[in-house]
């Protein structure tokens, strides 16, 4: 088997198929291992070192889904420290019931990356968030855009050199969530720029791409964790 095949007798789409609230997701990692939806173990990468204390990204199928688990790793991370500060100042019923979702929504994409990646799932990274203010509404919204659009872009940037058909389609449809994500945050921030300012839509309307080396580079304001990249 290849290794970027799924070793399982339950197929991606059918995990995903089985219709998981943004609750009952939650926790259900080891429900997914035990039926099975897993990379081959075979995978082999021991010709790559990692830095010490860190994770490698490689050049594979096996690397993108661990670039996508570093991400939403990140973003879990972050509105659970915004929701641990008791939400920003003058913060609405309305915003912090959309904010618990959205990191329930990333919660459930961390989840899935982790069961379909099995023993070969990077390690919990290790975040800090000093430099923000998680009661000036400003500072943490602003964040929130940036992880936001970053995840959109990060996703777009390797999309197209995923082999496994399953994994495109699983990318397609996290990638649209976190489009959603990031268009009402901009909307919270300046009403009426979900798609519009600081170039993340082109001028053929096309959202735009960012390569990892781009990306892994911003999320190391975040992320104390080593990552070594093979990612192109």
């Amino acid at each position: 088997m290849n290794k970027n095949e799924i070793s399982s007798e339950t197929s991606p789409q059918e995990t995903m198929a089985q219709g998981f609230s943004r609750r009952s997701f939650l926790g259900l990692s080891g429900g997914l291992i035990a039926a099975g939806t897993l990379l081959n173990a075979s995978c082999n990468t021991s010709d790559d070192n990692p830095a010490p204390g860190g994770v490698l990204l490689t050049q594979d199928d096996l690397g993108i889904l661990n670039y996508a688990y570093a991400m939403t790793q990140l973003s879990v991370a972050y509105y659970q420290k915004v929701m641990d500060a008791g939400f920003y100042a003058n913060a609405t019923v309305q915003e912090m019931a959309l904010i618990t979702d959205m990191k329930d929504h990333e919660t459930a994409h961390r989840e899935l990356w982790k069961a379909l990646l099995g023993t070969k799932a990077i390690m919990t990274l290790s975040f800090n968030f000093e430099t923000i203010n998680f009661k000036d509404r400003t500072a943490v919204l602003t964040t929130e855009k940036m992880l936001e659009d970053l995840s959109v872009s990060a996703y777009n940037g390797v999309a197209y050199q995923i082999t496994n058909p399953d994994y495109v389609q699983l990318f397609s449809k996290a990638v649209s969530v976190q489009a959603r994500h990031a268009a009402y945050v901009r909307d919270l921030l300046v009403n009426g720029s979900f798609a519009s300012g600081d170039m993340q839509v082109d001028m053929n309307g096309m959202e735009m791409a960012k390569d990892p080396s781009v990306v892994l580079a911003a999320m190391s304001s975040f992320i104390t964790t080593p990552i070594s990249s093979r990612l192109p």
